[in-house]
């Protein structure tokens, strides 16, 4: 009708056929010119490789990667918790030595003895092997830490008034076996098997200093001994015992045999490990007292 104002219903919006995430479209150039669409990668459930996708419908980038992600904290958390009480256990090893199959040992080893008459000090080092707590084996070396006077006769070509000194060093085999044991005390006995050199230098009055030929001593060396864990991975410890030469002339035998009383300290090389890798407080006493 001419002249009049009619209103039609509005249209209603129409959908839009553009993908809501559509892929990216990578393009790399041919050689001469020219593009050529590259494919993009393929994901479960027909997703696509996309960059810029903000979306965690199934499919896409970020679904795969959460999916992905989520299982690898789970599977994470499971390991922690199975891993949980061996750790622990690991970590709160127990005191008592005997549950350890084998452990370092490192000891500075010092004897005292009377030799002539005399008392004198020899110096030693040992390295060993624990043994499930009870047996310990290893090697030391001792060293004269002074001369001591020799009563061995002079040789016929020096003055009477010559003075003459003994000196030896030695190196021994050992094996302790351990009697009785606590949690800070342990009482042992060892026997140590050595072989060294043993020589005299002769003073004589003009001033010349002579040396005799070295000869090789062999020392049978048993001992009791007592000892106190002052940590759990230092200790102290004394000992008395008997030092015998075997295999030796009759005038040097009597000469180097006597009796032995030492102090020594201890420290256990495996326990020290395992407190510094376990951030353990070094001077704990923890372990070490009967109520624990």
């Amino acid at each position: 009708m001419v002249g009049t104002d009619q209103s039609y219903p509005a249209r209603p919006p129409q959908k839009s056929r553009k993908p809501v995430n559509p892929p990216p479209r990578r393009v790399k150039r041919r050689i001469g010119g020219g593009e050529a669409p590259v494919r993009s990668w393929r994901w479960p459930n027909g997703g696509k490789f996309s960059p810029k996708t903000t979306s965690y419908r199934p499919g896409t980038y970020l679904w795969a990667v959460n999916k992905a992600a989520k299982k690898i904290l789970v599977g994470s958390l499971g390991g922690v918790l199975l891993a949980g009480p061996a750790v622990a256990q690991s970590a709160d090893y127990a005191t008592d030595s005997a549950q350890l199959h084998r452990r370092p040992v490192f000891q500075l080893d010092v004897r005292n003895s009377i030799l002539n008459r005399r008392y004198v000090t020899l110096l030693g080092l040992k390295l060993g092997v624990e043994w499930r707590g009870r047996v310990r084996t290893g090697i030391g070396v001792y060293l004269l830490s002074s001369p001591i006077p020799s009563r061995q006769p002079l040789p016929a070509e020096l003055p009477a008034t010559t003075r003459s000194e003994l000196r030896f060093r030695y190196v021994a085999g050992y094996g302790e076996y351990v009697l009785i044991r606590t949690r800070r005390w342990e009482m042992s006995s060892q026997l140590q098997l050595g072989v060294g050199k043993s020589y005299s230098r002769f003073f004589v009055p003009d001033g010349t200093i002579l040396r005799s030929p070295k000869e090789t001593i062999w020392l049978a060396e048993p001992t009791v001994a007592g000892q106190m864990r002052v940590f759990r991975w230092f200790s102290v410890g004394t000992g008395l015992g008997w030092r015998q030469p075997v295999f030796v002339p009759r005038n040097l035998q009597r000469e180097l045999n006597g009796p032995v009383f030492y102090g020594r300290a201890k420290v256990s090389l495996g326990d020290l490990y395992k407190t510094l890798r376990f951030k353990r407080r070094l001077f704990s006493q923890t372990g070490l007292r009967a109520d624990d």
